[in-house]
């Protein structure tokens, strides 16, 4: 995890949280065919070539497969529009990002240093995300959809944060 700052009035932070990389999967299947013997998986789930119990070497990529994919969050809270955040949070799976306004308040949005809706996809779409989680929404608004079809006119993987929610990455 680490933090990286945001364009507000105030001084604020947004975090991009990646997991660390995981180790290869293991076929056991290919173990036994191959006669090799089980204290060998420790090396090739760290991608190290096995040796068979004839002594010969067996390429780990035949005895594992790649490790699951790792995924990465980045919170961007209180912001404008500010493309200066995209290098720090570039290939993210998920990016929260602050759409306090939808597009027809852009003048109030850029007083108040907030985002809208399009905007937040604008750096989602320019940081590479596959998905896009919409908040912050300002209270004159009583219905959200309208922050989900605004966003999805430039990115299309775009959810409502909601209270008690949970949303997979």
């Amino acid at each position: 995890m680490y933090s990286f700052p945001l364009n507000h009035r105030i001084p604020c932070c947004g975090f991009l949280f990646e997991e660390k990389e995981g180790l290869r999967k293991i076929k056991k299947y290919e173990f036994e065919r191959r006669n090799i013997s089980l204290a060998e998986i420790h090396k090739v789930k760290q991608g190290i070539n096995a040796i068979d119990n004839e002594g010969n070497e067996v390429d780990y990529k035949l005895l594992s497969s790649d490790a699951a994919e790792t995924k990465s969050y980045a919170y961007c809270s209180d912001t404008k529009y500010d493309e200066r955040i995209v290098h720090h949070i570039k290939g993210a799976t998920t990016i929260y990002h602050e759409s306090t306004f939808l597009k027809d308040m852009i003048d109030r949005a850029k007083a108040t240093f907030h985002s809208t809706a399009e905007e937040a996809a604008k750096i989602a779409l320019a940081a590479e995300a596959k998905q896009l989680i919409l908040g912050h929404f300002s209270a004159r608004y009583g219905e959200l959809e309208p922050f989900l079809l605004e966003a999805g006119t430039v990115f299309n993987n775009c959810v409502l944060a909601k209270d008690g929610e949970i949303i997979t990455i």
